[in-house]
């Protein structure tokens, strides 16, 4: 088995590396900010050191989120479109992931968690998706620092994407 990383793509995304076995989440990286901008170079440097002959690289597929702004829409692609960019130029395997197709394999029923005040029933995907990552990674903190109160969602995402790629490829 190679080993994995995963990525929550974002101006507030993660990075998740799990080991050659890959059974076992050994690292967090949260997307290199400096103050409100990405740190594009350090963002290369740190793949560069991540990826090696032995990752596949597991991507979340994005789209234009509805109701968002054509600057934040905009913004979006651009970090997704250099984190593709940067691991084409690597040379390493990737996959693409919608994030319908993550969360149907990975949220459970009792993972679900749905939007207050809603006439229809929605669901409150980060909430969701925390739920999913304390049940599947019980001992790992998805804090990004040790000031941070709440957990990033990046981190969890860029986890349960990585966890969703070893469990459709028979690894549990």
């Amino acid at each position: 088995m190679k080993r994995v990383v995963s990525i929550d793509p974002g101006s507030t995304g993660g990075i998740a590396v799990f080991d050659d076995e890959g059974s076992d989440l050994i690292e967090l990286h949260t997307i290199p900010r400096v103050k409100d901008n990405i740190d594009y170079n350090a963002l290369s440097s740190l793949l560069k050191e991540l990826i090696d002959s032995r990752t596949t690289v597991v991507l979340e597929e994005v789209h234009a989120v509805f109701g968002s702004s054509a600057k934040s829409t905009f913004a979006f692609g651009h970090i997704n479109g250099f984190l593709l960019g940067v691991v084409v130029s690597i040379g390493q395997p990737y996959v693409l992931v919608q994030p319908k197709e993550w969360q149907k394999v990975i949220w459970t029923n009792q993972d679900k968690v749905y939007k207050p005040g809603k006439a229809k029933k929605t669901t409150d995907t980060k909430a969701t998706s925390l739920l999913a990552a304390k049940r599947l990674f019980p001992k790992t903190s998805f804090l990004a620092t040790t000031k941070s109160s709440k957990p990033h969602d990046g981190l969890v995402d860029a986890s349960l994407i990585g966890k969703w790629y070893l469990m459709t490829n028979g690894v549990k």
